[in-house]
């Protein structure tokens, strides 16, 4: 038995949490959580009510992806290498250099993926002391959790959750990053009162998120270079075992 990285509690009641063998125990309530090798989940739902939202489907996407974070996905849509190239480097060279700049204690990444970005962000801000890690994928977190323990990174720590029900005490981080992950929420509404929650006062929400009328646009002008290529290469013209995750970019008006 040993307590657990102290910053993470339990999503319900904010109390303590124990590590036993198998399960992960909160000393409040005594909900029981899973934990395996070494990863604690957190997540409170794995389905909306709707069904338009399920993890399951986030994990099984990931796990059969040829790329990280999901920059296939992108691709398959017809959606252009430039057009993407822009969305991973010209917008993650802006959040890490803002993150440079402002030298924070404490990061919330939420949707943290495998790591990748996480890497980037330490070897450019090492003065980070603490950086936290969600996702709702359980490959993602796996592979995350494989990076922490060959590299050795003692400051940085992940584990399974819903951005929803943040598993964190209030008012703890200088900065909470969303890195193409708002379109992907259940309830971007609820997610954003979690973190107004969770960070401290003057801190910092970075997001990151295609824009809707982009977001149609290329699906639009993509259709007819995707449809004569797969006539082209003789693939079926409609892909229909394709997983569909959810993915619905916000209008600017919502997000506002």
């Amino acid at each position: 038995q040993k307590q657990t990285e102290p910053s993470f509690v339990c999503p319900k009641c904010f109390s303590r949490l124990e590590e036993y063998d198998d399960k992960t125990i909160c000393m409040g309530c005594k909900q029981e959580y899973p934990l395996k090798h070494g990863i604690t989940d957190l997540r409170l739902v794995l389905k909306s009510k709707d069904g338009k939202w399920v993890a399951k489907n986030f994990n099984t996407v990931y796990s059969n992806a040829p790329t990280p974070d999901s920059r296939f996905e992108y691709l398959a849509l017809g959606i252009p290498e430039f057009a993407e190239k822009y969305r991973r480097d010209r917008k993650d060279i802006a959040l890490i250099n803002f993150i440079k700049q402002e030298k924070p204690g404490m990061i919330l990444d939420i949707g943290c993926g495998d790591g990748f970005f996480c890497s980037e962000i330490l070897n450019s801000s090492p003065e980070i002391y603490h950086y936290l890690g969600i996702d709702i994928s359980e490959f993602r977190i796996d592979r995350f959790k494989t990076m922490i323990e060959i590299k050795n990174l003692d400051k940085v720590h992940v584990n399974l959750a819903n951005a929803e029900h943040l598993p964190f005490q209030n008012e703890i981080f200088d900065i909470v990053i969303m890195r193409e992950v708002l379109e992907h929420l259940m309830s971007p509404e609820l997610a954003f009162q979690e973190i107004q929650r969770i960070l401290k006062q003057g801190g910092r929400v970075l997001i990151t998120t295609p824009t809707r009328s982009m977001y149609r646009f290329w699906l639009t002008a993509s259709f007819v270079p995707t449809f004569l290529k797969r006539l082209f290469l003789r693939q079926p013209l409609i892909n229909k075992k394709r997983l569909i995750v959810h993915d619905k970019p916000l209008a600017s008006k919502r997000i506002r």
